[in-house]
């Protein structure tokens, strides 16, 4: 039998860690792929969850647990990525959140509804893991301002304006 902790901070967008229980110890994999076996502080950090706080005791394995919270669903691939992913802030999510087989790229038709230069070939839609935002883009060193929706106009860049003294 097998339980799984994943420690995330969806703010750094980073995976602390990965923690492992089999029936006869506890085993960490780190971010780099490295196994520590039994050391005082992953029992500590393991034991916080047992018996406390508000989600209850695991008692169906394997589980998962993403962000102090169970995860219930299957335990495949694609969806436990899925979970993963929903952990993260709009915008900071990494590119594996973003892949084809995980989310759907909203951008791709009607360019998501957001503004759009066809003979520039530019656009304010981004991708997210959650949908898409519609977001003004910079090009080129040029930024484009907007509301994002019906509208984005170029800038000038501050280099290209000159300014005199009347």
């Amino acid at each position: 039998m097998l339980l799984v902790f994943i420690k995330m901070d969806p703010s750094k967008g980073l995976c602390i860690g990965i923690y492992v229980k089999t029936c006869s110890s506890w085993w960490t994999i780190g971010a780099r792929g490295k196994r520590r076996e039994d050391s005082p502080k992953n029992f500590a950090w393991n034991y916080t969850y047992i018996g406390k706080g508000s989600r209850g005791d695991v008692t169906i394995l394997p589980t998962l647990v993403v962000n102090n919270g169970q995860y219930r669903g299957k335990l495949e691939n694609g969806v436990v990525l899925k979970a993963i992913c929903s952990g993260f802030e709009e915008k900071t999510e990494p590119a594996a959140c973003l892949s084809d087989g995980v989310e759907t790229n909203e951008c791709l038709e009607n360019n998501g509804g957001c503004w759009h230069d066809k003979s520039a070939n530019v656009t304010a839609c981004k991708d997210t893991f959650r949908g898409r935002v519609c977001e003004c883009p910079l090009v080129d060193g040029v930024q484009f301002k907007g509301d994002g929706y019906t509208s984005c106009v170029e800038c000038k860049k501050l280099a290209d304006v000159h300014f005199s003294l009347i």
